[in-house]
């Protein structure tokens, strides 16, 4: 499996700062780095679900927050139910996915410059609807749920683990899953076998729109208020956390368990340079850098089995 890679040098991250700052594995820094990544990881999941494809989604972190944002001012300033107001969000990011899938497949234009479009549209609603200002308060059922810690952590964190579990699940065991890698494989054979791959890609992209609608539904309700920002720099961080996993960036391999070893080791780095009292903007630095080597750690592999299949 491709994410078995990444085991060494995240154990081996985990050993350094944990020796440095034993606060690491103090359980309530592990509660919070759990509460804080969970949603984040969500959000990556959407991501992964697009990159098996071959397609880029640059749109998830302007999505999140349009869909939380949506949210909150249908149920506070809309008079809709609170319940139907999420309904609402969640099937208007949908259609943004719809959107973004329809671009890519129909009009042929590039994933990376269809959802940039996204991304900055979405952003711009956002700030429409809340003129810049946060939403506040939050419908009472809203509130318990971002407070609410099933099992001794956060209902995110829970719904975050159920994901991976489910979509790896079928990624590996039905035909759909299979249907998923041989788009991202190769397009073409994919549709001589018969596999309708502008169906698959205009899903994912739906499906991540649901996703992170979810995901920055569920961090306003942690926040307990809406901002037009939530969501930002989202974009670079989920798909340096699915290529650091083992998601080839060209599609067509990959797991959800890498997803989930990605944002684990995202969450380590971050927090280790904040406990080792390194400014945060060096965890952007750092970022860049990991994504370069995750990226040309995919290339070197994928050159690798070429040489051997010659061989052969």
């Amino acid at each position: 499996m491709r994410e078995v890679g990444i085991l060494i040098p995240f154990a081996i991250m985990i050993i350094i700062v944990g020796i440095i700052k034993p606060v690491l594995f103090d359980p309530g820094t592990l509660k919070a780095m759990a509460r804080g990544y969970a949603l984040f990881g969500i959000v990556a999941i959407g991501e992964s679900l697009v990159i098996l494809t071959g397609e880029f989604d640059v749109s998830v972190g302007s999505v999140a927050g349009f869909g939380a944002v949506l949210t909150m001012e249908l149920a506070n300033n809309g008079n809709v139910p609170p319940a139907l107001a999420l309904i609402v969000a969640v099937i208007a990011c949908a259609g943004i996915g719809f959107i973004n899938g329809f671009v890519v497949v129909k009009l042929k234009i590039r994933s990376f410059i269809a959802t940039i479009a996204m991304l900055y549209t979405a952003r711009g609603l956002c700030f429409v609807m809340t003129k810049g200002y946060p939403l506040y308060p939050l419908p009472g059922w809203m509130q318990k749920l971002g407070l609410l810690e099933p099992l001794g952590t956060s209902f995110g964190f829970i719904l975050f683990l159920v994901l991976i579990l489910v979509f790896q699940w079928i990624l590996l065991n039905t035909r759909y899953g299979k249907h998923l890698l041989a788009v991202g494989n190769d397009e073409r054979v994919a549709n001589l076998l018969g596999i309708k791959s502008d169906r698959i890609k205009i899903g994912v992209f739906m499906m991540s729109g649901v996703l992170s609608c979810i995901g920055g539904f569920l961090l306003a309700c942690q926040m307990q208020t809406a901002m037009a920002d939530i969501g930002r720099t989202w974009e670079m961080r989920v798909i340096a956390a699915c290529a650091i996993g083992g998601i080839s960036l060209v599609g067509g391999s990959g797991s959800f368990i890498g997803t989930f070893i990605g944002i684990c080791f995202l969450a380590l780095i971050n927090n280790g340079l904040v406990l080792l009292n390194i400014s945060t903007h060096w965890q952007d630095v750092v970022l860049g850098i990991i994504l370069i080597l995750a990226v040309y750690m995919d290339l070197f592999k994928k050159k690798q089995s070429q040489v051997v299949r010659v061989k052969k």
